[in-house]
């Protein structure tokens, strides 16, 4: 479990994969896909900023048992689990869930109505490593959630147990621990949720201490270097759809940006025609 630099990226570093040949895969994919509510889309846009949050306040209980967990009996264990804040991504184009989970819930208005950012990964992370290089002290951290582990095991990997494989993976996480194995363990994810392909930026902060009160942390970003196109949920009314092309094209044009390209999204939208199966 290393970290990996990315070519010609100092400030950015991938995690997640155990040899070069498995980060050339991994980072191989082009564009990547960022989810949220237009309302939220809207206001990152006009103030030119993602948002990233500590572990702690992601709702997956499971997802921030580790983060949360108490490293130091662990040889150097407070000082290789630093505070961290995590942005997430998927990697997958269609993604009905997602849709799903920035649609309706239970806000109103454009608020209730989802939107997916097409984003052109390498010129992403040159956006994170302008701002990394900016503060001296940050790092970003680039690796593919890890959904290989059951509950049961991620719920007991802390400790050494009498079962094979849970002592396996706590050997594998735990025995001369650092850094690295610590954000790797950030990745893991129960097997429930493997249809989300996720993809997540960690950032560390050498100045924050994990006590502190901060809980998020805004990156500032030039949106209009990195969207490839907008599409906004199929679900939207003419209004809301004019509505929000027509605030994205005031963002656009109040900062001198070429106008995105906004299309509405189609997974259910095609229909089909009863097919004649031949013999």
């Amino acid at each position: 479990m290393e970290l990996l630099p990315i070519s010609k990226f100092k400030h950015c570093m991938c995690i997640g994969v155990n040899n070069n040949e498995d980060k050339k895969s991994f980072l191989r994919q082009r564009h990547i896909y960022k989810y949220m509510n237009m309302e939220n889309a809207l206001n990152s846009l006009q103030d030119n900023y993602l948002y990233f949050q500590v572990p702690s306040e992601w709702e997956d209980r499971f997802e921030k048992w580790l983060y949360e967990a108490d490293y130091s009996q662990l040889p150097n264990g407070s000082t290789f689990s630093p505070k961290i804040y995590a942005c997430c991504f998927t990697l997958s184009k269609e993604c009905e869930a997602a849709w799903n989970t920035y649609t309706y819930g239970n806000k109103t208005g454009l608020a209730s109505r989802g939107v997916q950012f097409v984003l052109h990964r390498k010129k992403l992370r040159k956006c994170f490593e302008k701002y990394a290089s900016s503060q001296a002290s940050t790092t970003f951290y680039e690796g593919k959630v890890n959904y290989k582990y059951s509950r049961f095991l991620i719920e007991n990997m802390h400790k050494p147990s009498t079962n094979e494989t849970i002592n396996t993976l706590h050997n594998l996480y735990f025995n001369n621990f650092s850094k690295s194995k610590y954000l790797f363990a950030l990745l893991l994810k129960r097997p429930a949720f493997e249809y989300e392909n996720e993809i997540r930026f960690l950032l560390e902060d050498m100045t924050d201490c994990k006590k502190d009160a901060n809980r998020s942390k805004i990156v500032q970003i030039n949106w209009s270097d990195i969207i490839v196109r907008i599409i906004i949920d199929e679900s939207c009314t003419d209004l809301e759809q004019t509505i929000f092309r027509e605030q994205c094209n005031r963002i656009c044009k109040s900062k001198g940006w070429n106008l995105f390209e906004i299309t509405k999204g189609d997974i259910h939208a095609k229909q089909l025609t009863p097919a004649k199966i031949h013999p």
